[in-house]
């Protein structure tokens, strides 16, 4: 029994030991904690990700990677342009994200950004009329599936959350004249900003010219097509003021 009691006491100080190790790690890299009560198991498993992730970053991310940095791609990712792109320390791609850097200004992407699984990303709509290109700040979340098009420019402040399924637009056809083809109409283009410390939910449209000002919320399924104020809470289709944001003491 001592013995038994000694292997457990081992494998509980070697578990503590690799959790403060993690979390000393993540806290660099994401500035956030790890809670304690996460099993080993699911942290072994992050970390043979993110190791994976890594190793690929820096082989694949070479292209683009502008001197040394941390960076992690998943597996599948394509990268178009890739003199274009610009991507901060700790930036995270993952598997089957898509990006197209040809553009005006490229695209850039800032330290401790996550790019989820499967999400379009493109600077320009086609080759023969380039975009002005997407900039996005430090400790970006953006969700899975999202698809942001910065022909007529997008930019998204630091720390911004933004949700699965999301569609970012900087552009339209032109569609004034009946008798002439909407696609021989032309665009209209217009700068898209979302400001820093935002939360914009799943499923959201948010469509050319649009600000969504420092510390707004956007409800899930929204369509956003007028600007939204700093520090409120919009919803709907179209979009509308539901209430301001308080604050609240914690």
């Amino acid at each position: 029994m001592d013995g038994y009691r000694e292997r457990t006491e081992l494998r509980s100080k070697e578990c503590k030991m690799l959790h403060a190790l993690i979390d000393t790690i993540y806290w660099k890299l994401r500035r956030r904690r790890m809670p304690d009560d996460i099993p080993s198991t699911a942290l072994l498993t992050f970390v043979v990700d993110r190791v994976g992730q890594a190793l690929r970053g820096q082989l694949l991310g070479l292209p683009y990677l502008r001197g040394p940095a941390l960076h992690f791609r998943g597996r599948g990712v394509k990268v178009r342009n890739a003199a274009k792109l610009r991507v901060g320390t700790a930036v995270v791609f993952g598997d089957g994200v898509a990006i197209d850097a040809h553009s005006a200004h490229g695209i850039t992407f800032g330290d401790r950004t996550t790019v989820g699984r499967g999400s379009s990303i493109n600077g320009s709509g086609v080759i023969s009329e380039p975009g002005v290109g997407v900039v996005i700040g430090e400790g970006v979340a953006v969700g899975m599936y999202n698809v942001i098009w910065g022909q007529g420019g997008i930019t998204i402040g630091d720390n911004a959350m933004i949700g699965p399924h999301v569609s970012i637009f900087s552009e339209d056809h032109g569609f004034a004249d009946m008798s002439v083809p909407m696609n021989r109409q032309g665009y209209l283009r217009s700068p898209t900003v979302i400001g820093a410390d935002t939360w914009i939910g799943a499923g959201c449209v948010i469509t050319r010219g649009v600000t969504i000002g420092e510390g707004a919320i956007v409800g899930s399924g929204s369509v956003v097509t007028k600007d939204v104020a700093p520090y409120t809470i919009v919803g709907g289709v179209p979009a509308r003021l539901i209430k301001a944001r308080e604050h609240t003491a914690t």
